[in-house]
């Protein structure tokens, strides 16, 4: 399958010979101009073949807000559209992520915008039946005052293979756990735990935070992944990285820390099977350093920190942007890409690296 970024945002499903079965736009719903154009932004599937898509669209400002436009779908292995959420509008706040459990009893997915949504309120997460788009519940979580005056969850809301437990994090360093079970008995969405792990320190008078990018589930462990260290002060830089910033948090589904790991670059989206998880790596935008650049290899299932458990390393020259593992962990494929440095000199290449 393949998802756009263009005008039409299209979802494309081939089959092993390449050739086209069905494709799907989002541009029909979300609309489109040259400068804002919509996108198919994350795509899961289920153990039936059934697709979740989160699909999403940043309009630019209108007025003095800045806006986004969201929607999500679900479709048969053949195309068919089964249901889309909401069903007869749009969101006023942007959807990125998209997981679902392998059943396709439940489809959870957290909101995100620069501003406070109108209607469809920003930072909240979703939670639907998977089987017809029908909303169980949802939970808003409220700004983190008095450094953000709204809340975006971006890459993160993840739920349990078994559907118990549903995790999300706000882009201000706030990790959330929900226990879906007993708010599927109690009707009360609630949190069960949270973690403020990059959260704003003020250093030298400057507010700092690290960026809650993407959260994942093996097993029973819950890895949450903090990206670069941004200021909250629009005229000055971040003097220093945030202490948590581009780190690596592990914990339990009680919330007990298991393990961190400092990744001294800047870790992409991962990818994982049931037991390792793939890190590329890209430069540390505060301090420059490029020799962090490549692919890291952690099997979460051995004992230990994450020392231990780091158990392959293989660097690139260029920054690498993007890596899978084979379901059976035999082969990592890794794509480079080259950097620029401010004096034009060029690191690395566009470069496809299979690792084994």
């Amino acid at each position: 399958m393949w998802l756009e970024d263009s005008p039409d945002a299209f979802i494309h499903c081939f089959d092993l010979n390449g050739t086209e079965i069905w494709k799907y736009g989002a541009g029909q719903d979300l609309g489109s101009d040259l400068d804002h154009m919509p996108a198919m932004k994350k795509i899961k599937l289920d153990s039936k073949g059934n697709i979740y898509v989160a699909a999403s669209r940043a309009c630019g400002y209108i007025g003095e807000k800045y806006k986004y436009l969201g929607i999500v779908y679900s479709f048969d292995s053949e195309g068919n559209l089964r249901w889309k959420f909401p069903e007869s509008e749009l969101m006023d706040s942007g959807v990125t992520w998209i997981d679902n459990t392998p059943d396709g009893k439940y489809a959870v997915f957290g909101t995100t915008c620069f501003t406070n949504a109108d209607k469809w309120k920003e930072g909240t997460v979703h939670v639907l039946d998977g089987n017809t788009g029908k909303e169980y519940w949802n939970y808003s979580i409220p700004p983190l005052e008095p450094f953000f005056d709204y809340s975006a969850i971006w890459y993160s809301t993840q739920i349990t293979p078994d559907g118990n437990n549903i995790i999300t994090m706000t882009s201000d360093g706030r990790a959330f756990l929900f226990d879906n079970s007993r708010i599927m008995e109690t009707s009360v969405p609630e949190v069960k735990w949270q973690e403020n792990i990059s959260t704003p320190v003020v250093v030298s008078g400057v507010p700092i935070y690290g960026s809650a990018n993407y959260a994942y589930i093996i097993n029973n462990t819950l890895i949450f992944s903090i990206g670069s260290t941004f200021s909250k002060d629009k005229n000055n830089d971040a003097p220093i990285e945030h202490p948590n910033g581009n780190s690596l948090f592990a914990y339990d589904t009680d919330g007990n820390l298991l393990w961190k790991w400092r990744v001294d670059g800047y870790a992409g989206e991962c990818a994982m099977n049931d037991r390792y998880l793939v890190v590329p790596i890209a430069q540390n935008l505060v301090t420059k350093d490029r020799s962090a650049h490549g692919v890291y290899v952690f099997d979460v299932s051995k004992s230990g920190g994450s020392n231990s458990k780091l158990v392959q390393v293989y660097n690139t020259k260029g920054i690498t942007i993007a890596a899978d593992i084979s379901p059976n962990g035999k082969y990592i494929a890794a794509m480079e890409a080259p950097a620029r440095l401010d004096d034009g000199t060029v690191l690395g290449e566009y470069k496809v690296h299979v690792l084994t």
